[in-house]
Order: structure tokens, then C-alpha cells, then sequence
């Protein structure tokens, strides 16, 4: 009897003490970019593109952490951000990237405006989720 409460205990224990590494299970692991729907018909270099198709391009968060990949050409566009999600809204923070030259041309590719880059989540269900700002509108497919 002694052992079993000994051991109930442990387990007890360790199951209140662990730290929940991925607090949004259904935001966290690793997304597919569908298509950008460009709010104004034009893309952000002023090309007439009303929704531009997707291929190969990625977006993994865990945490507060994101990466947005591209990985359809030999040179792969890599660029990680900090993140924060409050349930309706979902803000994109690139200031503390250390490729700042670069990142006015890689952001674009992903349809993020900029280097702080606020979207509000119209849909976010177990395999897809889609993102709205003010100039484009996301679409993701749960990988």
C-alpha cells in the first residue's frame, strides 16, 4: 500500500510539473502556404495578380517561434520571426532578424507586407487555416 501511494505520487508530480512545449496545438507544427489572395488585385510589386498559387512554401511555428520557407528552387528562402497569437489575431515580428537588407525582398514572396506583419485569423480549424490583413489574405493547408 505504502509503494502504490509513493508511486501515485511520483507520477502525480510529474505530470503537474512538465511545461507544455506547444501551448496552441492547433496553431503549432508545420503548415503549407495554398495561395496569397492579394485584397486589391494587384501584388506587391504593383503586378496585376488578384490570388497567386503556391507551391513548396512552408510555415513551422512551436512557441513564439515561426520560420517561413520556400523550398521549390536550389537556393531556399529561409527567414524566422518571433509570433504572437491571442486567439483572434496572429502578428508576425521580423525587427530582431538579422538579415534586415534583405527581408523587403523576401517577405513579399510569403505575402507579408512587412516587417511587422498583423493578420486576423478568420479560420483556423484542424487542417487549415486562413489569414487576413489589410493587403493580402493567407491560405494554409496542416502538413
Amino acid at each position: 500500500m505504502k509503494k502504490l501511494v509513493i508511486i501515485c505520487a511520483v507520477v502525480l508530480l510529474s505530470v503537474c510539473s512538465c511545461d507544455n512545449v506547444f501551448w496552441d496545438d492547433e496553431l503549432d507544427y508545420q503548415w503549407r502556404l495554398d495561395k496569397i489572395e492579394y485584397v486589391s488585385g494587384h501584388n506587391f510589386a504593383g503586378d496585376d495578380m488578384a490570388v497567386e498559387e503556391k507551391t513548396q512554401c512552408w510555415l513551422s511555428m512551436a512557441r513564439d517561434l515561426a520560420v517561413f520557407e520556400d523550398l521549390s528552387s536550389k537556393s531556399a528562402i529561409r527567414v524566422i520571426c518571433r509570433f504572437e497569437y491571442d486567439g483572434d489575431s496572429i502578428t508576425f515580428d521580423f525587427t530582431a532578424n538579422s538579415r534586415q537588407e534583405s527581408l523587403a525582398r523576401l517577405l513579399p514572396h510569403f505575402g507579408l507586407p512587412g516587417t511587422v506583419s498583423s493578420f486576423n485569423m478568420q479560420s483556423l480549424e484542424r487542417n487549415s487555416m486562413v489569414m487576413a490583413g489589410d493587403s493580402t489574405v493567407l491560405y494554409f493547408t496542416r502538413w
